[in-house]
């Protein structure tokens, strides 16, 4: 990466690597370093995905909501597809993304539609990974539990607010 900056490869791989680490801080900084190589390279859609999803964990992570809402839509919007001729589609991360700032910002209905946004873009794919094998099909598991756990925040938030109101 020192000797090739714009190499998208070495990026990624240095994204990858800061992520597992936690690193998020760093990989956000590297994101911005580096948005030349992403915009002035032919850069894949899974590429540019890669890079975008880094981005918005990061912006989960340290709490930078205006960053993760600029992450998030980006993953969300199709005008990368113009480029890649690839179908618009639903995002699963995109939503969970969204469905996570929504949720922060009180958005409970937003959220929602978020998370069922998410499982549906999800659904086929999860069970083609279940039917290969259960490796390849724990990262879509997870994602599985944090959409049914951030069901279950939002309606614990309704009824911590509704209490609040009753008492007042």
């Amino acid at each position: 990466l020192l000797e090739h900056p714009t190499d998208i490869k070495a990026v990624l791989g240095c994204m990858n690597c800061l992520n597992a680490r936690g690193n998020w801080k760093r990989v956000l900084e590297l994101s911005n370093k580096s948005f030349n190589a992403f915009t002035a390279n032919e850069i894949s859609h899974r590429d540019w995905r890669k890079a975008a999803n880094f981005c918005a964990q990061a912006s989960w992570r340290l709490g930078q909501w205006n960053d993760l809402e600029r992450y998030s839509a980006s993953l969300l919007d199709n005008t990368f597809d113009q480029y890649s001729g690839a179908a618009p589609r639903a995002d699963v991360d995109g939503s969970v993304f969204s469905a996570i700032l929504n949720i922060h910002r009180k958005n409970w209905a937003v959220a929602a539609r978020y998370i069922d946004d998410a499982r549906r873009s999800m659904d086929s794919r999860f069970t083609a990974l279940m039917a290969e094998s259960r490796k390849r099909a724990y990262p879509s598991m997870v994602t599985a539990q944090t959409l049914a756990e951030m069901e279950e925040i939002i309606a614990f938030r309704k009824l911590e607010e509704r209490a609040l109101i009753s008492v007042n």
